[in-house]
């Protein structure tokens, strides 16, 4: 057991490396300083106060990156989230946006401030950026400014945080089969024979013994190599899904977070046919049990991510820019 262990840990040790080779872009933005939001309504404004404390990292072009986002996964998550808060609102780019867009945006982030849904976990990494009662306020209350009613503005930008969220849901449903593929390939590669299978038996000698029909300890003692030989096999099957596993986390936590319509259709491909092949080889080799019916799950939830963040949908209603 103590050997089966090290496997794995040698396993984990090798894939959490080969992470860190996926180095996301971490880039501060040359800025205007007269287009921040500190030179348009002035420094010495509550609000600015707030939202340079509270919102500076994820929503200006001045972020401070800590040590911890030199380490992935930490270092896909905090990218993401500056690139998807400046998409959002960037409070560097403030005189970019129209009034109209400005006092929206300005809702927008005194509802999110007053749901909690910003900072949102980002303060328990960072607490200093914890919102107070009287911060809220600030802000609402600039939110708050007389304005004429944009229905079109404000139809957009609700259908924009509508399909952001959705591809936030969808990325947590991929993540969960992706990582799954790394936790299975990882144990494959390890020790398949130990590996869960069906039965209570190791994935290779159910598989073995449910397409032939024979007993794997007696093949392992009439045929050590044949034996040997299928380990092998199993085991770079094994390397093979956590690889798999690796890549399409790497591609859903960059391009498909940043909305590109190629990893959309790369990752309904990819995750399709290696769920389907992999339900069509339990078939074959007829070992079928609880963990196998595991594969179904992970296909629904692999076409539910996608059919709710498809990008023929988007194409219907494009996102707009907030520059001029």
């Amino acid at each position: 057991m103590n050997r089966r262990l090290k496997q794995v840990a040698v396993v984990c040790v090798v894939v959490l490396a080969a992470a860190q080779l996926v180095r996301p872009e971490r880039a501060n933005p040359a800025t205007n300083q007269s287009h921040t939001i500190q030179a348009q309504v002035g420094t010495a404004s509550g609000l600015v106060g707030v939202l340079d404390r509270a919102c500076r990292d994820c929503h200006s072009n001045a972020t401070v990156w800590p040590p911890y986002t030199q380490i992935a996964p930490l270092s896909w998550l905090m990218a993401h989230a500056v690139k998807q808060g400046r998409k959002a609102v960037n409070f560097s780019e403030w005189a970019a946006y129209p009034p109209e867009v400005q006092r929206n945006l300005l809702a927008e982030s005194c509802a999110d401030a007053s749901t909690g849904k910003m900072p949102g976990l980002y303060t328990r990494l960072q607490p200093e950026t914890r919102l107070s009662a009287q911060d809220i306020e600030t802000i609402c209350a600039a939110a708050r400014q007389p304005k004429r009613q944009q229905p079109k503005l404000l139809n957009e930008g609700h259908w924009r945080a509508t399909h952001m969220r959705r591809r936030q849901i969808a990325l947590i449903l991929i993540l969960i089969v992706d990582v799954g593929y790394i936790a299975w390939g990882a144990g494959a590669a390890a020790s398949p024979e130990q590996l869960l299978g069906p039965g209570g038996k190791g994935i290779l000698p159910a598989a073995y013994e449910g397409y032939s029909g024979a007993s794997w300890s007696e093949l392992a003692k009439a045929s050590p190599l044949i034996a040997g030989y299928m380990r092998v096999l199993y085991r770079m099957y094994g390397v093979y899904c956590t690889l798999f596993g690796l890549t399409g986390t790497a591609i859903a936590v960059t391009a498909f977070r940043r909305g590109e319509r190629w990893a959309w259709w790369t990752l309904l491909v990819g995750n399709t046919v290696a769920l389907v092949s992999a339900i069509t080889m339990d078939k074959l080799v007829n070992a079928i049990g609880p963990f196998e019916v595991t594969e179904y799950l992970g296909l629904v939830l692999i076409w539910g991510a996608f059919a709710i963040t498809a990008p023929f949908r988007a194409a219907a209603q494009p996102v707009p820019s907030p520059g001029v």
